[in-house]
Formats: C-alpha cells, structure tokens, sequence
C-alpha cells in the first residue's frame, strides 16, 4: 500500500520540490495540495492523507496545529520550517520531535517514519 501523503500551507516552489521528491518513491504518492487551511480541511476528508507536509510559519507549534487532528484523527504531520532547512515530525498525541536539518533523503525517510508512527 503507498503512502498517502497531502501537500499544504508551503510556497508554491517548495510544494513543487517536496511533490517531485515524494513521487520518485514507488511507496509514496502526493494525493493533492492546499495553499490554505480551508482548502486543507475540504480535502482531508476526501483523500484520506496518511502525512500532511505543512509549511510551519515561525511561530508554529503544536497546539497550532490542532486543527488537523480535529479534522483526521490519524494523521502524521511532518512540520517544515519556512526555509525548508529543518523538519518537525507531529503525531496524535501531539508531540514534536525535532528531525534537524532536511536533506529529500531525510523528507522521505520522515515521511515513512511518520506512516510506521501512526499506523
């Protein structure tokens, strides 16, 4: 089974990037993309996202993030910084866990840790 992963609140060069990135793995599969938080929350419910990639503006944090596990209980969020330098992989419970700097090999292997997390 691939892995299902929805693209969101990232600038469009950045989205571009993570989407070539995770379609070059035969696991993986971006099931679609949302510039804003309303447009996220229609699509989660429609393709069933196992990892949202979130651009995280500086002041993210878990509790700003809430709003994803409302929406889809199951949810692993991989948290990338506005520079794209490092990630923050969320889960259910919600806790952070800091990744560090963000190479693609360290995307999709974030990415898969997160579906072993929360699967």
């Amino acid at each position: 089974m691939r892995t299902k992963v929805l693209l969101v609140e990232m600038p469009q060069m950045l989205r571009d990037i993570i989407k070539e990135i995770v379609e070059e793995q035969l696991d993986m599969e971006v099931v679609g993309t949302a510039s804003e938080r309303a447009d996220t929350i229609r699509m989660l419910g429609g393709v069933r996202a196992d990892v949202v990639v979130i651009g995280l503006r500086d002041s993210d944090s878990a509790d700003d993030l809430e709003w994803l596990w409302k929406v889809e209980r199951h949810l692993a969020v991989l948290g990338l910084t506005a520079d794209a330098r490092q990630a923050f992989l969320y889960l259910l419970r919600p806790e952070r866990t800091s990744l560090g700097e963000v190479s693609p090999e360290a995307l999709v292997a974030a990415i898969r840790a997160a579906t072993a997390s929360s699967g």
